[in-house]
């Protein structure tokens, strides 16, 4: 026997679930036949972002600008995610006391 339930929405964690269980009942629906499984549900890949390329203000080297990009995700994005940026050495965030806007 092969079983489908669709419109399962995955959790937005890799933290596994509870207990995933599967009771079956005699065809009075109340009589219990067995009771089992017990497994958890984790994802196990993260969702892909895509970066479009960045557009820039200046591209005169040391000048202060401002860097726009935007972004997809598989993951619908929801209120009160965070997105953490990692910039390498060379690229200073804040120079000259700007502030960091980011605007959706």
């Amino acid at each position: 026997m092969v079983i489908s339930l669709g419109g399962v929405k995955n959790a937005r964690s890799f933290i596994p679930s509870g207990s995933f269980q599967i009771t079956t009942f005699d065809t009075d629906r109340v009589s219990l036949i067995d009771i089992g499984y017990n497994k958890n549900i984790a994802t196990s890949t993260a969702g892909t972002i895509t970066l479009e390329p960045i557009g820039r203000d200046s591209t005169t080297n040391g000048d202060v600008n401002t860097y726009s990009f935007s972004l997809t995700t598989t993951v619908p994005m929801e209120n009160n995610d965070v997105l953490k940026f990692s910039f390498p050495s060379e690229v200073v965030v804040n120079a000259g006391g700007e502030t960091t806007l980011c605007t959706p």
